[in-house]
């Protein structure tokens, strides 16, 4: 079990980096960052979308997150929350294309 949560920590962090190579030139900027003070213990997910958000239209994104299949540690949903949208892909980590995504032009779609 401990090797489990070790592999799916590892992979997380793994989903979470390819993610903007994942969405490519559609992935907008960062939203300005919420203020830090008054964080508690406990996170909840999807995050408010800050008021500094762009009103014009223009969209920005919140936050990305990557949500593990049950059966493979490999395998992983990536959400990014967007200050008007949401927009997700599927990734398997074992996936070549995956694994050295400097040295891929362009962007993958899932």
């Amino acid at each position: 079990m401990a090797t489990n949560y070790g592999v799916r920590a590892v992979s997380h962090q793994q989903a979470l980096a390819v993610a903007p190579w994942l969405f490519g030139p559609t992935l907008p900027e960062l939203c300005d960052p919420p203020p830090t003070a008054g964080v508690g213990l406990l996170d909840s997910w999807p995050r408010r979308v800050p008021p500094s958000a762009p009103s014009s239209g223009r969209r920005c994104l919140v936050e990305i997150a990557a949500m593990p299949s049950f059966i493979s540690p490999f395998k992983w949903r990536i959400i990014a929350q967007m200050s008007n949208a949401y927009e997700i892909h599927d990734i398997d980590l074992l996936d070549q294309s995956f694994r050295e995504p400097d040295q891929e032009s362009g962007a993958r779609g899932g």
